[in-house]
């Protein structure tokens, strides 16, 4: 029972002083500091001119297959039975290899998503090193991001450190 006692108080006495020490919590909004960073809106221009030019090239294409396939329509009932069917197996692999093209850029491991991650992540790790260098100086027990989040229902303004964070980042 002896040593039951000081054990009793030395808990009683460490969730006193953890009751005591208050948890500083944040809150900022990576998106809007984001979108004040040069090197952010450069990369999606960027992403935007390319993604731009593959949707044009691949309407090109789909436009192509469009003009073989109405060509063929329109000189089928005159064609030998073995040239429709090689007019046919054109156009099938015309629409399978612009499909590949179109997977090849923007399927979910394409090339725009290696672009977006190539040129976006160096600016993220940028802003996410701001924000621990402000949580670790400050003595931050919490930040929470408040850009596009639909399930928090309040917070007050005194705790947004969005600003703080983007003069550290010289914004």
């Amino acid at each position: 029972m002896k040593k039951l006692i000081p054990l009793i108080l030395l808990v009683f006495f460490s969730v006193g002083l953890i009751a005591q020490s208050p948890t500083k919590i944040g809150f900022v909004d990576t998106q809007y500091i984001l979108e004040q960073m040069p090197a952010y809106q450069n990369a999606i221009n960027q992403l935007d001119n390319l993604s731009a030019q593959w949707q044009q090239e691949l309407e090109q294409k789909y436009a192509e297959i469009d003009q073989m396939y109405r060509k063929y329509q329109a000189e089928a009932y005159l064609l030998p039975q073995n040239e429709k069917i090689k007019r046919e197996n054109e156009i099938v692999e015309a629409e399978k290899a612009a499909k590949e093209l179109q997977k090849k850029y923007f399927g979910p491991e394409g090339e725009l998503f290696q672009r977006r991650k190539a040129l976006l992540q160096p600016i993220q790790n940028q802003l996410y090193e701001a924000i621990n260098d402000y949580a670790k100086k400050n003595r931050m027990g919490a930040i929470f991001d408040i850009s596009n989040n639909t399930t928090l229902l309040f917070y007050d303004n005194k705790l947004d450190i969005t600003n703080d964070i983007k003069m550290n980042l010289g914004l």
